[in-house]
């Protein structure tokens, strides 16, 4: 029908089931099918974009998969690091660099998937620390087991955050499969 309506997307994995998007959409004198068209063309649009930003996600996650194995496995000794770690410090760059560009409110409201971000982001910081860890167990043996229980934990958080994503693609692919409600495309 004819009139102003508003569209929200809301995150129900979210504290608070907060609204994460919304627009005004004016549809004047319209028939059913035309408005069924817009209605579809923004959902789509809505989704697509959402499936792109769960695909920067998991490759985020690939990327901290990546410093965490090579924490783990090359910092056995110092001649072993010494030659992994230009690719720890290149990725390390690349990870900040991405949470540099998510700083601005301005992004921040843009983004659906941000609790994702953030959890992603505090995980980066512990893989972060434990790098340090490792590097201070060369010097120093009674850090060793730090460096197991911090690794172990770290490992946890990275599943963690693997299955929330794979969690939200499902949730995507559902909301694909229906009409919005009155509350917007659900997530």
């Amino acid at each position: 029908p004819s009139g102003d309506y508003k569209l929200y997307v809301t995150c129900l994995s979210c504290e608070n089931q907060k609204v994460i998007f919304e627009e005004k959409y004016s549809l004047r004198n319209e028939s059913k099918n035309e408005y069924r068209q817009k209605l579809d063309s923004y959902n789509n649009k809505i989704k697509v974009a959402a499936q792109s930003e769960l695909n920067e996600l998991e490759s985020l996650s690939a990327m901290l998969k990546k410093q965490y194995e090579l924490t783990s496995k090359n910092y056995t000794t110092p001649s072993k690091w010494n030659t992994t770690s230009s690719a720890w410090l290149r990725d390390q760059n690349q990870i900040i660099n991405i949470f540099s560009q998510l700083e601005s409110s301005e992004v921040e409201e843009k983004i659906y998937f941000i609790e994702l971000y953030k959890s992603a982001q505090k995980l980066a910081q512990k893989i972060f620390e434990y790098h340090m860890i490792q590097e201070k167990s060369l010097s120093d043996p009674k850090v060793k087991t730090q460096v197991a229980d911090y690794s172990q934990a770290v490992g946890l958080d990275l599943k963690q955050l693997a299955s929330n994503i794979d969690l939200m693609k499902i949730n995507l692919a559902k909301a694909s499969k229906n009409a919005p409600s009155k509350k917007g495309l659900m997530l």
